[in-house]
């Protein structure tokens, strides 16, 4: 079931043991119970934008998980952090050095923080992205666009060298791509 971050900050939220999955420690994460699938604003509010295309550093272009970076307004990264501070004060009982590895996926940039996050183009974990028609759309379509994602914050990731929340994009609305008119240069 969704629930809006909003409603999502403060109490209902678990922290499980550390398992050990294919290449990492992952601690799982519920929300009252079950798989937390927040949605960062209500239906309607495309006040999230999309700055370029979902990627992979260094990739081949073959990757079929790949990262994607939201600009999101104040009240949402406020939101997000307190729901970030909420599970490591959780899962601090269970990792000792959590503080000393944490990697937040809400990154400050020039332009204002940044909300990070990964999502999947193929597989059984495939994103579910429809426009405001209800036609579907795909991973490239994204870029510069508006969106209204909903997450899933799986659980804790555990490396040698860092700590933090695996959060994928499981579903997305995507607005209208902006129109840019590219103003005339005059050569000297």
């Amino acid at each position: 079931m969704t629930t809006l971050l909003e409603q999502a900050v403060g109490e209902g939220w678990t922290v499980g043991a550390p398992q050990q999955l294919k290449n990492v420690q992952m601690c799982p994460i519920q929300y009252k119970g079950r798989q937390a699938l927040i949605q960062l604003l209500p239906r309607g509010n495309m006040s999230i934008k999309v700055p370029f295309a979902p990627s992979v550093y260094r990739g081949t272009g073959q990757e079929t998980r790949l990262n994607v970076t939201f600009d999101t307004p104040a009240s949402v990264i406020a939101q997000m952090q307190q729901v970030e501070d909420g599970i490591v004060a959780k899962a601090r009982e269970i990792l000792p050095n959590l503080d000393a590895l944490w990697c937040s996926c809400i990154k400050p940039t020039p332009y204002g923080p940044q909300l990070r996050c990964k999502l999947n183009t193929e597989g059984p974990h495939k994103i579910q992205m429809i426009s405001e028609t209800g036609e579907a759309l795909t991973v490239e379509d994204l870029n510069r666009r508006p969106v209204l994602p909903i997450l899933a914050i799986r659980g804790i990731y555990v490396q040698r060298n860092q700590v933090g929340l695996m959060v994928d994009v499981v579903a997305c609305i995507v607005g209208e791509k902006p129109k840019y008119e590219v103003p005339p240069i005059d050569f000297l």
